[in-house]
């Protein structure tokens, strides 16, 4: 009987190692799986805030070319009101009836300028809205891609936080494996003491690693 005891912690030990070993195998896949979701994270949030600029350069592209046409407008506009005022004063009838043509040639061309902008951007003022104009077309441009970059970096600091803790597990389990390969080595009483501390560590840590991945399953769901 004594010569098998010593069989029979060799043999259950060699079961705990091999159940520690496959503990440390599934939270090292489990933390790596976690680090490569946090990067697409990151990754995806890098996207939608390239996206987001995308969006708001190009409202502020059409936003100007409406503005330069309105700006061509006001100005055709203004020329063609000093040319009526000189009409008016004038009183060489070859010259009224130049500056009458000009007038008109200018009140066609401000005409189209403003047949090219979008009418809902006009206020009763006949004044272009260039806030909201940039507003409701930046809407648009957001509508059409994603332009969040928050959402996607706080999904991947919640794995990173998954994938810190499931490391500090498996590094506890690191010591786990050290005290269960020490209780092989020496032949003394201590040995029941580091069997019993690595025991209660993979337990422990095991169960631990199963809460996290619960708790974060739920979370991230």
């Amino acid at each position: 009987m004594e010569m098998n005891r010593p069989d029979k912690f060799g043999v259950w030990l060699a079961v705990l190692i091999a159940l520690l070993s496959l503990s440390s195998a599934l939270i090292a896949w489990r933390v790596a799986d976690a680090s490569g979701a946090a990067s697409d994270a990151d990754a995806e949030g890098l996207l939608a805030a390239v996206d987001a600029e995308d969006a708001k350069t190009a409202a502020k592209i059409s936003v100007l070319s409406n503005l330069t046409v309105y700006a061509r407008a006001v100005q055709h506009e203004t020329l063609k009101k000093h040319l009526d005022a000189l009409a008016a004063r004038t009183t060489d009838a070859e010259l009224k009836a130049q500056l009458e043509a000009q007038s008109k040639l200018l009140d066609s061309a401000a005409t189209r300028d403003r047949d090219f902008l979008p009418a809902q951007y006009i206020d009763r003022n006949n004044v272009y809205d260039v806030a909201r104009d940039y507003g409701e077309t930046l809407a648009v441009n957001a509508r059409r891609q994603d332009v969040l970059p928050e959402p996607h970096f706080a999904l991947a600091d919640r794995y990173r936080a998954k994938a810190e803790f499931l490391l500090g597990i498996l590094v506890a389990l690191g010591a786990a494996f050290v005290l269960l390969t020490l209780a092989d080595a020496i032949r003394t009483p201590l040995r029941y003491f580091m069997l019993t501390g690595g025991i209660v560590i993979l337990v422990i840590g095991s169960g631990s690693a199963l809460l996290i991945e619960l708790w974060y399953a739920f979370a991230l769901s």
